[in-house]
């Protein structure tokens, strides 16, 4: 892939930039952009979902600007329930766009939309204030959401780190055994 055209012999769209920009990174958020899509309680049923950029499948999306959401359409006066907040991307040709989503249906990947989950909010039956406590982060979890680390996650470089993290604490352990040895024999 990816040569210059001649007389109009070489044709790349969206898809084919996307599906190599998919097998170098990975879906998830930045942690080094904005706010990383931070959930805070906004007083009253509203919440702000704060500033960030992720990739999914080689797409990216952007919120530049933090973002406040109402919920009081989701409450119920004697059900508790959860509504998710999330971040989809969906290619089918009637879409094609990445956004911002807040509902109470379990978001599940299909074959042409795709979900990171950035947080659940569980609204009790006839609930009228929001707190923290309400809100369940699921940013840092992979199988929700996950962080984006270009490369990294997609050539095992976070485990190798993890490795080292390991041996690192083993060395220091060890290096702490050898001092108290020297102490006991002066």
């Amino acid at each position: 892939g990816f040569f210059n055209a001649k007389n109009l012999d070489r044709v790349y769209t969206a898809e084919d930039f996307t599906n190599y920009l998919s097998s170098l990174i990975c879906n998830g958020i930045l942690d080094t952009y904005g706010d990383n899509f931070s959930i805070t309680a906004d007083g009253g049923l509203k919440i702000t979902i704060g500033t960030g950029k992720a990739w999914i499948i080689g797409h990216y999306f952007v919120n530049d600007a933090p973002y406040t959401l109402n919920l009081r359409q989701y409450v119920d006066e004697s059900l508790s329930r959860y509504v998710t907040i999330g971040i989809s991307c969906d290619v089918s040709d009637s879409v094609r766009a990445c956004k911002l989503e807040g509902n109470f249906a379990y978001h599940e990947n299909t074959d042409t939309k795709t979900h990171l989950t950035l947080a659940a909010i569980r609204l009790n039956g006839g609930v009228t204030n929001l707190t923290k406590s309400n809100i369940t982060d699921y940013r840092a979890d992979e199988k929700k959401c996950g962080y984006c680390r270009c490369i990294l996650g997609k050539c095992k470089v976070l485990e190798i780190l993890a490795s080292l993290d390991s041996y690192n604490k083993t060395v220091t352990e060890l290096i702490q055994r050898v001092i108290e040895m020297q102490n006991r024999l002066t």
